[in-house]
């Protein structure tokens, strides 16, 4: 089962995926052990848009023709942490489960 972030996140509920390790490490997942755990994901970002910070976010805009949305949306964090929402499952595939002490 796909877990969707809370509707109070930066973009909305959606899934997140970040290109900065670093800055990902800050929400991975703890294991009883200690251990911390991060997907390594392949995912179909395909024609992101770029936006500000709103948590009212449910799927992409539509596109300028009126008939067909962007394909998941695109945010900055600190001005270095670039991250991609996207709205459907179907668009992320978790390639690898790392597991990692630090």
């Amino acid at each position: 089962k796909i877990n969707y972030s809370s509707e109070k996140n930066l973009w909305g509920s959606g899934l997140y995926f970040g290109e900065d390790a670093y800055y990902c490490h800050k929400y991975v997942y703890r294991t009883p052990e200690g251990k911390r755990q991060m997907f390594l994901a392949e995912v179909i970002v395909g024609d992101d848009i770029v936006s500000l910070e709103n948590n009212t976010i449910k799927e992409p805009w539509m596109k300028e023709d009126g008939k067909t949305r962007f394909d998941s949306v695109c945010g900055v964090r600190h001005e270095t942490s670039w991250i991609w929402i996207v709205y459907a499952s179907g668009r992320a595939y978790p390639s690898y489960l790392v597991e990692y002490e630090d």
